[in-house]
């Protein structure tokens, strides 16, 4: 009885074993990236502006950008890179204060190990009551793109989220 048990134990743990192998391998097939990009909107009282503060994955962001112009572009080509991405940034999302259009200045990037932000800015001398936003920022290159804006003016903190089929929002600070 003791040789039945021992071979009955060792054919459950192969069952096991597969069970466990086969369910592992059809997760990681399964498995999508997650594609994410971040965008913090403040406002700095003491300077009067608003201050733009974009996330990305570098590398998320060179391949649209490669794509974007027809060659294969890179951070570590600045000077072919940086006219492209502020193009991009220009086309791709756009801000509105009370209503009004607002053009947002180039301050420049830096990259953080794989994470790229990306810094603009604008002069406000009063704090905006409303903020409307159009982003669609990487969303032409991952269909499973989603992008995050956190809005904050004074005790004020918002977020927003935008996917292929939202890509605008409106947020009323007051």
């Amino acid at each position: 009885m003791k040789l039945k048990t021992n071979k009955l134990d060792k054919l459950f743990t192969i069952i096991a074993v597969s069970l466990v192998l086969a369910a592992t391998s059809f997760q990681m097939a399964n498995a999508h990236k997650y594609y994410a990009a971040m965008t913090r909107v403040q406002y700095n009282q003491t300077k009067q502006n608003l201050e733009f503060s974009h996330r990305f994955f570098a590398h998320d962001m060179e391949a649209t950008l490669s794509k974007t112009a027809g060659q294969e572009l890179n951070f570590e080509m600045p000077d072919a890179i940086s006219p492209v991405l502020r193009s991009y940034m220009a086309s791709h999302f756009a801000v509105k204060a009370n209503g009004q259009n607002i053009e947002r200045i180039w301050v420049g990037y830096e990259l953080d190990g794989n994470v790229l932000w990306v810094y603009e800015e604008t002069q406000m001398e009063i704090a905006p009551t409303t903020l409307s936003f159009e982003n669609s920022l990487l969303m032409g290159s991952f269909d499973e793109q989603v992008n995050t804006i956190t809005v904050t003016i004074g005790e004020f903190r918002q977020s927003l989220t935008f996917m292929e089929h939202t890509r605008s929002g409106e947020l009323t600070t007051h």
